[in-house]
């Protein structure tokens, strides 16, 4: 048996949390743990995808759609044909944006210019 996240990898294929004294727990369709199992799935691969968004933010690289997709209805840069603009995945899961695709790449927008408190010449000090 496998070990795997919080979960153990049973003999069979399936996924199982630990039980008492070692034994599984079941986590297929039919058990009280597969919506838990569902959820923490989902939180993780979110979470992935976050941590994909903001390395590529500090980076300031592209991602290629092959590599991973951002976070459904969140405007990112694209580019398609050598043009950049913005779009963003749909909730049904399609690109949507201004050009034509087919997009290529992706990162995030970048974060707009900090807005000085004064945005007066400074002033000097007598």
């Amino acid at each position: 048996m496998g070990k795997g996240g919080d979960y153990l990898l049973a003999s069979n294929g399936t996924r199982a949390r630990p039980g008492n004294a070692g034994q599984e727990v079941d986590v297929t369709q039919n058990s009280k743990w597969y919506g838990k199992y569902l959820d923490e799935r989902e939180t993780s691969d979110r979470l992935r995808a976050r941590v994909r968004e903001l390395e590529a933010a500090l980076a300031r690289e592209w991602i290629s759609v092959d590599d991973g997709l951002p976070e459904p209805l969140k405007s990112v840069l694209v580019t398609a044909h050598g043009v950049v603009n913005t779009g963003f995945i749909s909730s049904t899961g399609e690109w949507r944006g201004k050009l034509r695709g087919p997009y290529t790449h992706w990162m995030p927008e970048p974060l707009p210019p900090v807005a000085l408190a004064d945005s007066g010449p400074a002033e000097q000090e007598a």
